[in-house]
């Protein structure tokens, strides 16, 4: 992150969050419909879903800190998946 600050001071950063249910569940159901034979049953997706690197991806808060400590909080734009993909303007 520190060497984007440096390569380009005005860089302005867009960061998506999603609900991590709803993601979990995506990510199931992309792997399902990709044909990947781990993904075809309920206890598979769960067991997925609580995964450390699943909780990892929904730490938005410690993400959002680090992003702000290295770009500052008014460089970046925090926006929840269903409004850009609803109202992407």
């Amino acid at each position: 992150l520190q060497r984007i600050a440096r390569m380009n001071p005005e860089v302005r950063l867009v960061y998506v969050m999603r609900d991590p249910v709803d993601r979990a569940w995506s990510a199931a159901h992309n792997a399902a419909r990709k044909g990947d034979p781990a993904a075809e049953t309920i206890e598979t997706a769960i067991a997925r879903a609580r995964e450390p690197g699943a909780a990892a991806r929904s730490a938005y808060a410690d993400t959002i800190e680090r992003i702000e400590t290295v770009f500052g909080a008014n460089r970046l734009h925090c926006c929840f998946f269903e409004d850009l993909r609803d109202r992407p303007a």
